[in-house]
């Protein structure tokens, strides 16, 4: 009885393991071309994430650098806006300055002192000498009136007699009532005396055009007439030719 079951079962056994082995072959070699598919794919996919990662990355290095230029150029323009004011600011006062001057001057064309610079009752406390002319908290002299022209050495010899020293013009309003009062007169060379060093930058706004020259030996500076008084400074041998000059020195305090 068991014989034919036993072999009946026997030969089932044997096809569902031919069955089993194929279709153990079959599903390897599907998972292998899978395996092969998926990786395929997952390089490509890791690829493309790496390519998106880098380009992402790039585009927010360029975002910084051109909020970082953004910044800069935001405070480069405050700046010059800024110093644009002020230039614009300086340019009125001057110019006030210069119409007040020119109202100011006798027709004569002499310097009459204590109109050309009036002061007020609490500045009069603080007169300068005889024939000194104060403005801006300083004492000024135009000796030249009546003693000629001197060389730049003789000149700032007589300005040191007095105490004082040859007028440094180192501003705009200096440089205005200077020019008008005194065409082609001898200057204290505080920035010539350095200009072959960086110092130059200083105090190059009122050179002209091809000054300084670069000679260093007894050179001294004068300061000429010009329209554009930015450019009224010129290099010169201090010896070369006479010329008129401005005394310089602290108000004095009279009490």
């Amino acid at each position: 009885i068991w014989s034919p079951v036993v072999a009946g079962l026997t030969g089932l056994a044997v096809v569902l393991l031919m069955l089993n082995i194929g279709l153990g072959i079959y599903r390897n070699q599907l998972t292998l071309e899978d395996v092969e598919d998926i990786r395929s794919e997952l390089n490509d996919m890791e690829a493309s994430y790496k390519a998106a990662f880098e380009s992402t990355n790039n585009y927010k290095k360029q975002l910084d650098s051109k909020l970082k230029d953004s910044t800069k150029t935001k405070w480069e323009l405050e700046h010059q806006t800024k110093r644009n004011n002020d230039y614009q600011k300086n340019m009125d006062k001057i110019t006030k300055n210069i119409a007040l001057l020119k109202y100011q001057l006798p027709k004569t064309g002499t310097i009459s002192h204590l109109s050309l610079f009036p002061i007020t009752t609490e500045q009069a406390c603080r007169l300068c000498l005889p024939d000194w002319v104060w403005f801006n908290s300083m004492c000024y002299f135009f000796p030249f009136e009546t003693m000629g022209y001197k060389s730049w050495s003789q000149a700032r010899h007589f300005c040191q007699l007095y105490g004082g020293d040859l007028a440094v013009i180192n501003s705009t309003v200096k440089q205005t009532g200077g020019s008008i009062s005194a065409n082609h007169f001898w200057a204290f060379g505080v920035c010539l005396m350095t200009y072959h060093i960086s110092l130059l930058q200083i105090c190059r706004s009122y050179w002209m055009d091809g000054n300084p020259t670069g000679v260093k030996d007894d050179v001294c500076v004068a300061v000429y007439a010009r329209e554009n008084f930015f450019k009224a400074w010129g290099d010169t041998n201090c010896n070369a030719q006479n010329k008129k000059w401005i005394c310089e020195k602290a108000e004095d305090k009279w009490g």
